[in-house]
């Protein structure tokens, strides 16, 4: 029950007790009118007087009468008195455990209205916080775009520089020379990294808490051990090799017409040219663990989930 209602309650309750005390009082007295009647009280204390003094026989019998009639009238009155002063005391008792629930109830509400605003004051707190770091969060979202389009201008010109050395476009043989045509394993290659998740998507994402801002992946972010080797995901050819800032190393595997990215690495054991195996290793990641992974087709961008294997190696 909440505290309007047990309030309510109480406030009835008191109401009844008001009318038993005040009907108590009144039959008080009128027992003290009685008893300070001088001719009640000298047939009350010696009723033998009172009925041996009578005229006659009819008049002893109307005094008998009467004094019993008198003592069933005190007897009930008395019965009365005894029956309202329980009555009280019980009204007196369900009143005050009622103050005590509302008591508890009000010191409940009151805690929980105090958590109410710890919570509203950390929300707001929070509002500030993303309000105050919006600026510095925006700077740090166009720097990782600058390093995402110095990646993707990095790799397009190497895709680029190997179509014109191919006269701009493929044969049938360089397509599948020692790639057994990589097309036929979309959904099975092996993953680069023996264990981890996928922490960012491929594709274009809002930013939780930053209406309007978006990011957009080429590839898909890996969340893995620290120092994790980086392995091919399929047979190819190390089409290039460079530094870039933001992503560490990156490598660049030629299988026909499509390409493998793997990015961040802090260390590698392959060199530009080199003919490489599925599930060789390139080279390894830095303590933070994370990877970045890129496919291509010539120059189109394709998701990475789609190509690799449902289960991590």
């Amino acid at each position: 029950m909440q505290i309007s209602g047990l309030t309510s309650e109480i406030a009835e309750k008191q109401k009844t007790l008001d009318t038993l005390e005040e009907n108590i009082t009144q039959l008080k007295e009128k027992q003290s009118r009685l008893i300070r009647s001088n001719y009640l009280n000298t047939i009350t204390k010696n009723k033998y007087l009172f009925l041996f003094s009578s005229k006659g026989w009819d008049d002893y019998l109307d005094r008998k009468r009467y004094l019993k009639q008198y003592n069933k009238f005190i007897f009930e009155k008395l019965n009365s008195l005894e029956k309202q002063e329980k009555e009280i005391q019980k009204l007196l008792k369900e009143i005050n455990t009622n103050k005590a629930e509302v008591e508890k109830l009000a010191v409940s509400e009151n805690e929980n209205l105090i958590k109410l605003n710890e919570e509203s004051k950390l929300k707001t707190l929070t509002l500030n916080n993303l309000s105050t770091n919006e600026a510095k969060y925006r700077a740090i979202l166009n720097t990782q775009k600058i390093q995402r389009e110095e990646l993707n201008k990095s790799i397009e010109n190497i895709i680029i520089d190997r179509l014109k050395n191919s006269s701009g476009s493929l044969t049938d043989t360089e397509k599948n020379t020692g790639s057994e045509n990589i097309s036929a394993y979309r959904t099975k290659l092996s993953w680069p990294v023996s264990k981890g998740f996928i922490s960012s998507g491929f594709g274009r994402h809002s930013l939780p808490g930053m209406p309007g801002v978006y990011t957009n992946n080429s590839g898909i972010d890996i969340i893995t051990n620290p120092n994790e080797t980086i392995r091919a995901v399929f047979d190819g050819d190390v089409a290039g090799l460079m530094y870039i800032n933001g992503y560490n190393w990156m490598i660049i595997l030629k299988h026909g017409e499509y390409y493998s990215v793997y990015s961040k690495l802090e260390t590698v054991n392959i060199s530009k040219g080199d003919r490489v195996a599925k599930n060789q290793p390139l080279g390894k990641i830095s303590e933070n663990g994370e990877f970045h992974f890129e496919i291509w087709h010539l120059k189109t961008k394709l998701n990475p989930e789609l190509w690799l294997n449902r289960s991590i190696n």
